[in-house]
């Protein structure tokens, strides 16, 4: 009797936050923003900055920049990156910063997996 063996792929994202999450629009083409396992994916230098600002004569509005940039590693086949972000919702700030590490391995001749990790600061004022 032949045994058959079918490849299983399992992602894993963990996150805790207990101030609301930013919020972005077009966050398909941005997809760095909210996986570390994407820096490198590319193969070049991308550098991405979103501006948000909503109700825009209101005071206390809510106003977000973000800024980040990822590159790959190729002698270490990984990709490595930088998040800086700014969130302003009336008299509350957060800002953080974040630097990634992206492990990328292929498992097929059509196949990569990417397994990335991240860590920084955040401030709340």
């Amino acid at each position: 009797m032949r045994r058959f063996f079918t490849p299983i792929l399992i992602c894993v994202a963990a996150a805790a936050a207990a101030q609301q999450e930013r919020q972005f629009s077009l966050y398909m083409l941005n997809p760095y923003a909210y996986n570390p396992a994407c820096a490198g994916l590319e193969n070049s230098l991308v550098v991405t900055g979103v501006y948000r600002r909503q109700w825009t004569d209101l005071n206390g509005a809510p106003e977000s920049q973000h800024l980040n940039a990822h590159l790959p590693v190729y002698f270490l086949r990984s990709g490595v990156g930088l998040q800086v972000d700014n969130d302003v919702v009336g008299a509350h700030q957060t800002a953080r910063a974040k630097l990634t590490w992206s492990y990328q391995m292929e498992i097929g001749p059509t196949s990569l997996l990417a397994v990335g990790v991240s860590g920084g600061f955040q401030q709340y004022s």
